[in-house]
């Protein structure tokens, strides 16, 4: 739990004229609360793995109601994003996510950002197993190292599933890729990946790991990091620099090292119980032109038989409040269990029923007028 009580302070002071914006920064940034252009503020919410519940899904309504935002924005890092926010309004929000469990910490600056899995996690074809547990946990372990919050750069972690998915593994400051070995549940490990200015793929780190000792790289890469990177120029502060000034081989041999001497807690997820689902015998819908084109570009079959996998495009990944609340109906009505972002800024329903697929079409073309969930834009 956080209080807040700098960063309150110095908002106060903001607010008072006493501290411009940029004298506020340092306090706000780490917390992916930073001003606009337009003089309002952008406040950034975590959302672990891209995973969002019905019950987290309430909690956003409340919070963008709260905030009063002009629109919200899912991102390429599966966060969701509070736009056009009075300063006003900021200390509220901060104690309300507080209050709901959806802490702000790590949204931004030098920090532990959020953590990504793929959105078709455990329900494709290719899948090795579901990540996505192991990846809850990781953050809540992470969350308890402080040196994690205060490094010379962000960090960027990410977990995935399947095969098709080493390329993005690769491209994370630490990369983990679902594999097996004898039957063992396990990570194939990456480091020093990034894109933008001077992107590089990550390195080999090692071949294997057992799941529960996902903590234990993730404190070596943040110690090594912590303790080895640059302080000093933030043009060359992130993991991928210092694997090109020391070399891949020797970077290896680094992190193998504070890797052996990293004492932590092994992994032990909690996995829960299969839902009761009960649904309608059957769903009416009208029959909409476009329905089929609008299946064959946005459905694809799950892995369990009579669910389908449902992309929900969101063009720009902007929409408002009453959108959430539109989405929020749908879950209800079809009894489904959460929405998963992905980086492309939109999201999917995972657990569809199939025979329900021509009243979905039908909802989204009633609640969703102004937002072209359909791909007719695109």
């Amino acid at each position: 739990m956080y209080d807040y009580a700098n960063e309150k302070a110095a908002l106060r002071e903001f607010l008072a004229g006493n501290k411009k914006a940029a004298e506020i920064k340092g306090f706000f940034a780490p917390y992916g609360i930073y001003q606009q252009k337009n003089d309002q503020f952008m406040m950034r919410i975590r959302i672990n793995g891209g995973r969002i519940s019905q019950g987290t899904l309430r909690k956003l309504i409340e919070i963008g109601k709260c905030s009063k935002a002009a629109y919200l924005h899912f991102t390429t890092r599966q966060d969701v994003q509070l736009h056009n926010v009075n300063p006003n309004r900021i200390e509220a929000v901060m104690d309300l996510c507080q209050e709901l469990g959806l802490p702000f910490r790590g949204g931004g600056g030098d920090t532990f950002r959020n953590l990504l899995t793929a959105p078709l996690c455990g329900v494709r074809k290719d899948s090795v197993f579901d990540v996505f547990p192991y990846a809850e946990e990781l953050k809540k372990y992470i969350f308890t190292l402080e040196p994690a919050f205060h490094l010379p750069r962000k960090i960027k972690i990410g977990m995935y599933d399947a095969p098709e998915d080493e390329r993005l593994a690769r491209i994370q400051d630490l990369g983990f890729l679902a594999v097996k070995k004898d039957g063992m549940k396990g990570f194939r490990v990456w480091g020093g990946g990034g894109i933008g200015r001077n992107s590089a793929e990550g390195i080999p780190l090692i071949d294997f790991i057992p799941v529960a000792k996902a903590g234990k790289a993730a404190k070596a890469m943040i110690d090594l990091f912590s303790e080895r990177g640059n302080r000093t120029n933030r043009a060359q502060a992130r993991i991928r620099y210092l694997v090109r000034e020391l070399g891949a081989e020797e970077f290896r041999k680094l992190w193998l090292e504070y890797f052996e001497k990293a004492d932590t807690p092994d992994l032990k997820p909690e996995f829960g119980k299969s839902r009761e689902r009960i649904l309608p015998r059957s769903f009416s819908a009208h029959l909409n032109p476009g329905l089929d084109t609008w299946k064959r570009i946005n459905t694809r079959p799950s892995i369990k038989e009579e669910e389908s996998l449902v992309h929900v495009r969101i063009p720009h990944g902007n929409f408002r409040v009453k959108d959430l609340e539109a989405f929020a109906w749908i879950m209800d009505k079809y009894s489904l269990a959460e929405m998963r972002l992905t980086t492309a800024r939109d999201f999917y329903f995972v657990d569809f029923p199939t025979d329900a697929l021509p009243a979905l079409y039908d909802d989204q073309l009633k609640l969703l007028p102004k937002l072209d969930t359909t791909l007719k834009s695109f």
